[in-house]
């Protein structure tokens, strides 16, 4: 009778508090990671359009070339068509808008 009565430990209410505090933190974390995830796979995506659209204006031959850079927008399926004139030397070029 003597343990029973014995008012040292943890309330029921307290372990309940604790539990769901615990439950929010995890899924608080699991949404961030998501989140994170999500966020890493469209930086991807779009790094690659950028060095897939950076190879085909250098791969245009010779400095002073001008041709045309296609941009494609994702999000609300716009395509443009930008001229460009390519500039560098020793295997390294790079372009700029050209003047309309």
């Amino acid at each position: 009778m003597k343990k029973l009565g014995d008012r040292r430990g943890e309330t029921l209410v307290e372990v309940l508090a604790s539990i769901l505090i615990a439950a929010l933190s995890v899924t608080l974390l699991f949404g961030c990671i998501m989140a994170s995830s999500n966020m890493d796979r469209e930086a991807k995506g779009l790094d690659q359009k950028h060095y897939e659209a950076l190879t085909a204006a250098e791969t245009r031959s010779g400095v002073g070339t001008s041709g045309k850079v296609n941009i494609q927008n994702n999000k609300n399926s716009v395509t443009k068509d930008l001229p460009v004139e390519i500039y560098g030397g020793g295997g390294m070029y790079s372009y700029k808008r050209a003047a309309p």
